[in-house]
């Protein structure tokens, strides 16, 4: 059973120093605690020492724990979501999911020379990661000029990031073909990266609204971290706040991840302040509850923002306040 691991490198003000913890989304809050009591623990465990085992492989262990939460809780599936920080803290999230899972078999792409464009970014991401983690202090500043962000300008891959510059503009088809219409998974997440280098911006837009209609996780996961660098850019866009608000109730720690980035750069405009209360501020709570920091921290920055609040973090009953208020 796959690992679904992010690696995340945060530059969150204010953010906590960490100690490996596990958390629980998806059902109520006494069933929360219920199993976190009886597997929070051995699941911690077992996801640390698959990860530090770099084991990607079926972990019988792993598929017992999850048969066990869901037969103890009379629940549909659950699903193992981990984060590895840079500060070396190790979080997970037990996902309750609302029906057991049936994603298509995945493998390995390996692109064959000679490479086209795909290939290429396909190669480049996994060049960016391994730079990270041997220099994982570059994540903290990235100052980027790119949409999608996947690395600060550094020499080790500017050539590829010079290239891509060049040469995206000259094979669009290409990348649009494979967005829309290549059934490798990793192909077509390659392409969207790969939009960031479109000259038109309104077209990237455009792109980009059509994949978060999509229904694998993975390529929303990717189109929302794109449309949050897009924003940066690009602030007096127009979104849809409700739609993007509904992937905070998604049942994967990423893709919620990726919607709180969206919502973070809206939130910075005071003209969305009460639109964002009212479309999101019930999921912001839910999220406010869990320790996993990178949904728990973007949730209290979007909350302060949009409240003009300063309530602790864990002042639950405040927030819930404040949300009634004017309701």
């Amino acid at each position: 059973m796959k690992i679904f691991l992010n690696i995340i490198f945060l530059s969150l003000c204010a953010l906590s120093i960490f100690a490996d913890d596990i958390d629980v989304f998806g059902v109520d809050d006494i069933t929360q605690q219920k199993i976190l009591k009886r597997f929070g623990r051995p699941v911690l465990m077992n996801q640390k020492k698959i990860f530090y085992a770099r084991s990607s492989g079926v972990n019988m262990e792993q598929k017992n724990l999850e048969q066990a939460i869901v037969h103890q809780f009379h629940l549909p599936a659950v699903r193992f979501e981990n984060v590895y920080y840079p500060n070396h803290s190790f979080y997970t999230t037990i996902e309750v999911l609302p029906k057991p899972l049936q994603e298509s078999a995945s493998y390995q792409y390996i692109p064959k020379k000679p490479y086209d464009l795909i290939d290429r970014m396909i190669i480049f991401k996994d060049e960016a990661i391994k730079l990270y983690l041997k220099q994982p202090q570059l994540a903290s500043e990235l100052q980027c000029l790119d949409f999608h962000c996947l690395v600060e300008e550094h020499s080790i891959l500017q050539s590829e990031l010079d290239d891509f510059r060049k040469l995206v503009p000259q094979q669009m088809v290409l990348v649009d073909k494979t967005l829309l219409g290549d059934k490798n998974l990793e192909r077509q997440r390659a392409a969207i990266f790969l939009l960031a280098y479109y000259p038109n911006h309104k077209l990237i837009l455009q792109r980009l609204e059509t994949l978060l209609h999509h229904q694998n996780r993975f390529i929303v996961h990717d189109t929302l971290r794109l449309l949050g660098e897009y924003l940066k850019h690009y602030p007096k866009t127009s979104v849809n706040i409700k739609q993007i608000s509904n992937f905070l109730s998604a049942h994967d720690l990423a893709v919620r991840h990726k919607a709180l980035l969206v919502l973070e750069v809206l939130a910075h405009q005071k003209c969305h302040h009460l639109e964002l209360k009212q479309e999101a501020g019930q999921a912001l709570l839910e999220l406010l509850k869990l320790k996993q920091p990178n949904n728990h921290e973007l949730a209290y920055q979007i909350l302060c923002l949009i409240s003009q609040k300063n309530d602790a973090d864990t002042d639950l009953p405040a927030w819930n306040k404040w949300l009634e208020d004017g309701k």
